[in-house]
């Protein structure tokens, strides 16, 4: 494409795109106002690093969605065929990300630039671009959706596909399927996100671009590179030395600096440090996922609507989330969920000293409960009490002698057991479960799978509505935290009950 006399610009400078993205685009700075768009230096390591497949874990407001939108729209103007699609969470958002970041800047190119390559809008949230090159006449086309399904796409941006993960999974199992699909081995698909807990696909996209990273070999067309962008990394995030230099620390706020220092040889200046505390301030513990320094710290946060946010971070701010020795003479409880979706789950628990010590966690699927029992002999734990939930009293139908699925566990040695009642509203047995989680401590390793299940155990999302229903959303995190349940509602639940019967008799002598 060769841009007309009339612009007062050499014509080979319009033939580097690097330099259109950097002096043709007008965009709305934070406070409303056009100025034109300059990628920063994230943006342009990005631009530099770009690989056919893109996972971007971020601090926030680094612009890459308005970066790729507008290479993306750079595309369409002045390539011919190219299809770009950007994928936003909701309806809403998408109408916001088209109008703003693509629309603004076209409508503020030069004149001489529109009338060359005007633009026609079949839709609402679509640009197309006529292409002539000898006597052929292409179109390109770039637009805005929740999701894409036909047709093939040379760049794909997935905006907070986080969100999109936790809060609509059949939405991002779409993208999976079918958008990222419509691109070919020489596109380029691009996701980024903010963290939003340690499960779901993009925490499991992120966990597998990282471990290819460290395999340090060239990636195939169809593997993702990862890229992290910490917060510290730009230069908006610090506070001038006049507000910094009288900035008074708490000592867990030092103490962090120094671990980020020791650990990861991150050295922050003194507007840095200012400006994260400051913040943290505000947010608290959404600041690791809002603000991560580091690619770890930016999953420890639960995901919006996790029942147990805060008992998980206090749990970990506590350390006690650490390698847990497991006292051989001492009894081992078990606590048991029996699968609303065909998985079981159990957790290991020593009480010693006041402590109620997780050791370890233990699931499956597809299983018999004869598998179960074999599982729980092979551990050379002593056992106490194995709790069972409500629903163990029920006929097992996978046999043919009329036995409880308590009565099976029992012919099999898992004895002795203890049904646990069924609470009305299971608000009620969350509740309890918080209570308890003050007192608990995990095993790192053993629990981890079971940790990340009350992790990610959360409300319901009423898409419709915008909000959380007041029920949880039954998934895979469901079961542990079931099971776990059966802790505060049993075992937990009855010592409190045998220490005011205690009391009672006491005042009563």
């Amino acid at each position: 494409m060769t841009a007309p006399a009339l612009i007062e610009f050499d014509e080979r400078q319009f033939a580097d795109q690097g330099w259109r993205l950097s002096n043709l685009y007008m965009v709305a700075n934070k406070r409303g106002r056009l100025v034109r768009f300059i990628p920063n230096e994230a943006q342009m390591r990005l631009l530099h690093e770009l690989h056919t497949r893109n996972v971007i874990l971020k601090a926030r407001q680094f612009g890459f969605t308005t970066l790729m939108c507008i290479y993306g729209l750079d595309c369409v103007i002045w390539k011919a065929n190219f299809q770009a699609g950007i994928i936003a969470h909701n309806l809403d958002d998408a109408e916001k990300i088209f109008r703003t970041k693509i629309r603004v800047p076209y409508n503020n190119l030069p004149e001489a630039l529109r009338t060359m390559s005007p633009a026609k809008q079949a839709r609402s949230k679509e640009f197309i671009f006529e292409h002539r090159e000898h006597g052929e006449v292409t179109e390109s086309a770039i637009s805005v959706s929740t999701s894409y399904r036909s047709g093939t796409l040379q760049l794909l941006h997935v905006s907070e596909f986080g969100k999109i993960a936790v809060k609509y999974p059949e939405k991002a199992r779409e993208i999976m399927t079918g958008a990222l699909e419509a691109v070919p081995q020489n596109g380029t698909a691009v996701f980024e996100s903010t963290a939003e807990g340690n499960a779901g696909r993009f925490y499991d996209m992120c966990e597998e671009a990282q471990n290819l990273q460290k395999e340090d070999r060239p990636l195939t067309p169809l593997e993702f590179k990862f890229h992290f962008q910490p917060w510290w990394d730009s230069k908006e995030y610090r506070f001038a030395p006049a507000v910094s230099e009288t900035f008074v620390f708490r000592d867990y706020e030092l103490k962090y600096f120094e671990k980020l220092e020791e650990e990861h040889g991150i050295v922050l200046d003194i507007g840095q440090r200012a400006w994260y505390a400051a913040k943290q301030r505000q947010l608290g513990d959404d600041m690791l996922r809002e603000y991560p320094s580091t690619a770890e710290e930016a999953f420890q946060v639960a995901i919006e609507g996790a029942y147990y946010a805060k008992e998980m971070a206090a749990i970990r701010k506590e350390g006690r989330i650490l390698p847990i020795p497991i006292a051989t003479k001492l009894p081992v409880h078990t606590f048991w969920d029996l699968g609303r979706n065909d998985v079981n789950a159990i957790w290991f628990m020593q009480h010693i000293g006041g402590v109620y010590r997780f050791v370890d966690y233990y699931e499956n699927s597809g299983e018999s409960l004869e598998h179960y029992a074999k599982v729980l002999k092979k551990k050379p734990y002593i056992y106490g009490v194995h709790y069972l939930p409500h629903d163990a009293e029920v006929t097992d139908i996978t046999r043919s002698d009329n036995l409880t699925r308590e009565q099976v566990l029992n012919s099999l040695q898992i004895k002795p057991t203890d049904v646990v009642d069924r609470v009305q509203d299971i608000g009620e047995g969350i509740e309890m479960t918080r209570q308890s989680l003050a007192e608990c401590w995990f095993d790192s390793t053993r629990c981890a799978t079971g940790i990340k299940a009350l992790d990610n155990y959360r409300k319901e999302w009423d898409e419709k509505l915008g909000t959380f229903k007041q029920r949880p959303h039954h998934d895979w995190a469901s079961n542990g935290a079931d099971a776990f349940r059966q802790f505060a509602q049993g075992y937990k639940a009855k010592k409190a009950a045998k220490k005011q019967t205690k009391r009672g008799n006491w005042r009563t002598r």
